[in-house]
């Protein structure tokens, strides 16, 4: 009984980030069905004319906000870039400036995500990062700010070095926020983009879960075939 117990506190301890950003993204739908908070879908409207209005600054705070992991579940398909780049089409000074607002500030966010990564962490420091895996990975998640978000709070819970998580990242990241903006740019509009993205986000979560729980459990098996 007692091994069963420690195991299933090394398991939670091993999924804590999960379970921190399920139990957000838990508390904003229940926020969302006792209509405290809006849809996101309601919200776009909302948003595009709001940009039109105020401008930059309330691009820069969307944007930080939606690079916020757990918080940025609430909005699916990337509509802070989308959507204020989709504005700026025919104007290039206003679609760098904007470009600029939406970047710094998502840049921000991800810094804070790997901080938080590295004091929730449990996990003793790594020795060494594999180059061409750690490529695959930033490229293969920093399209959208969900996974980025994921990445940049994951690779902090591994103790990776800070310079080495900026290596990886800038490139990254900065080649994905070009490619969308300059997308949106020249479409000039969001459409329906990312409507049923929340519900891959919670799956790529619960995979990274399950992952984890897998690696506590094979761990455990391989010390007890030293006992």
């Amino acid at each position: 009984m007692r091994n069963e117990v420690s195991l299933l506190f090394r398991i939670i301890r091993r999924i804590q980030l999960q379970l921190i950003i399920l139990a957000i993204i838990a508390i904003l739908k229940l926020l969302e069905v006792l209509n405290i908070i809006s849809p996101i879908a309601d919200l776009i409207p909302f948003l595009t004319k709001q940009f039109n209005e105020k401008g930059y600054l309330l691009v820069g705070i969307c944007s930080f906000l939606e690079n916020i992991a757990g918080f940025n579940a609430y909005f699916p398909g990337s509509i802070v870039i989308l959507t204020a780049m989709g504005l700026t089409s025919g104007n290039p000074i206003k679609a760098i400036l904007t470009f600029l607002c939406i970047y710094i500030p998502s840049t921000l966010a991800h810094f804070i995500n790997y901080y938080a990564g590295t004091r929730l962490s449990n996990t003793v420091p790594s020795a060494s990062f594999k180059s061409n895996k750690l490529w695959i990975l930033f490229f293969s998640t920093m399209w959208h700010p969900n996974f980025a978000a994921i990445t940049s709070i994951k690779v902090g819970s591994e103790r990776m070095p800070f310079k080495i998580f900026l290596k990886y990242f800038f490139p990254t990241s900065f080649l994905w926020n070009i490619f969308w903006g300059t997308l949106m740019y020249t479409l000039g509009g969001v459409g329906s983009f990312g409507k049923s993205f929340p519900l891959i986000f919670i799956c790529y979560l619960l995979i990274w879960m399950f992952v984890d729980i897998a690696h506590v459990i094979k761990k455990r098996s391989n010390n007890s075939t030293y006992l």
